[in-house]
Formats: C-alpha cells, sequence, structure tokens
C-alpha cells in the first residue's frame, strides 16, 4: 500500500485512513500507548506544562515521537494527509 500511495501521488497517511477499514480491524492500529501519548502531549501543549523536567531528562525517543505526532496532526488538521 505504501509503494501503491507513493507511485500514485497520494499521502501516505491519507491512503491508509482511509482505506485501512477495507482490509483489517481498526483497533489493531489504535495502541493504547500511542493514544495515551497523544492524550499526554497535547495536554501539555494545551497546558503549557512540561512532560519532563528539562531538556537534559527528556529521552531522544520522546522528542522524536512529539515532533512526529505535532506534524501528523497538523497536517490531518490542514487536510494535507
Amino acid at each position: 500500500m505504501y509503494n501503491d500511495a507513493k507511485i500514485n501521488g497520494y499521502k501516505v497517511g491519507r491512503a491508509i485512513f482511509e482505506q485501512h477499514l477495507f482490509f483489517c480491524n481498526p483497533l489493531l492500529l489504535y495502541k493504547s500507548k500511542y493514544q495515551v501519548l497523544i492524550k499526554a502531549i497535547e495536554f501539555s501543549k494545551q497546558t503549557q506544562t512540561p512532560m519532563y523536567k528539562n531538556m537534559e531528562n527528556t529521552p531522544a525517543k520522546y522528542i522524536d515521537q512529539f515532533f512526529i505526532i505535532n506534524k501528523e496532526i497538523s497536517e490531518a488538521l490542514n487536510g494535507n494527509k
């Protein structure tokens, strides 16, 4: 599906979102740990409270996930996904 989306010029996230119901149970895609992470990031942004004490204590994995989630949400809200 990834290759088909890329070849035909579709956004991969959009293609997966629109077609996933045809080939899988959506509950398999919605892992609770990622839902919790998304909620935590949104809460942190809305309340302007950091999730970690400082940058030294913030795991690199969390920073990567933050930017990925932020970009995906932004693109989805702008209709680009």
